[in-house]
Order: structure tokens, then C-alpha cells, then sequence
């Protein structure tokens, strides 16, 4: 049961983590080009 909710964390924390760096990037390229 641990193994599935530490899981379930690292999962969640991943995504924000992604989500987090390519809106970052995301903005900054789209500054650039317009």
C-alpha cells in the first residue's frame, strides 16, 4: 500500500514538475517569436 501511494506522489510530482518547465520555456519561445 506505501509503495502505491509513494507512487501516486512521485507521479503527481513529476507532472507538476514538466507542466512547471515547459509553461516556463513555453512563454519565453513564444516571447521570442512574437
Amino acid at each position: 500500500m506505501e509503495e502505491l501511494i509513494i507512487g501516486v506522489i512521485v507521479v503527481l510530482g513529476i507532472r507538476i514538475v514538466l507542466k512547471g518547465l515547459f509553461g516556463f520555456f513555453g512563454a519565453n519561445d513564444y516571447r521570442r517569436d512574437r
